[in-house]
């Protein structure tokens, strides 16, 4: 049960869960397909992943005290949530309506480049600012 949450598999799981994100979208955007089974497979995962990895940190106390009084810390922790929180709300609901969109044949994330390029950059940004945590 260690490994799960050994830094090999915590950066493996996020790199994966980032390459199937970002993935799907950029492969829909342009090929025009939207696979909704990995879509979904990835997200749930995220969420399942996510859940266990935060409430292991918070059971076990893993962030350290003097960590949290470093003015990095206390600047960059609140910015990574916020931002991590929107890019996985948003990627929640892009695919939602990309489902949607997809199957009435319209290419959900060709239509909306400026919210795709967002979640781009909100997941790559949250994967970023997270390793500096």
């Amino acid at each position: 049960m260690e490994f799960l949450f050994t830094d090999l598999f915590i950066h493996t799981s996020f790199a994966g869960i980032t390459f199937g994100i970002i993935g799907v979208a950029l492969f829909a955007y342009k090929r025009g397909v939207f696979f909704s089974k990995i879509a979904v497979g990835v997200f749930v995962y995220a969420v399942i992943f996510v859940v266990l990895l935060l409430s292991r940190q918070y059971v076990t106390g893993h962030m350290a005290e003097h960590a949290m009084s470093e003015p990095t810390y206390i600047f960059l922790a609140p910015v990574h949530g916020i931002i991590s929180l929107w890019a996985f709300v948003q990627a929640g609901v892009m695919f939602f309506f990309a489902h949607r969109a997809y199957r009435a044949g319209i290419n959900f994330f060709r239509e909306h480049k400026k919210w795709t390029a967002l979640l781009v950059f909100a997941w790559v940004f949250s994967l970023i600012s997270g390793f500096f945590l």
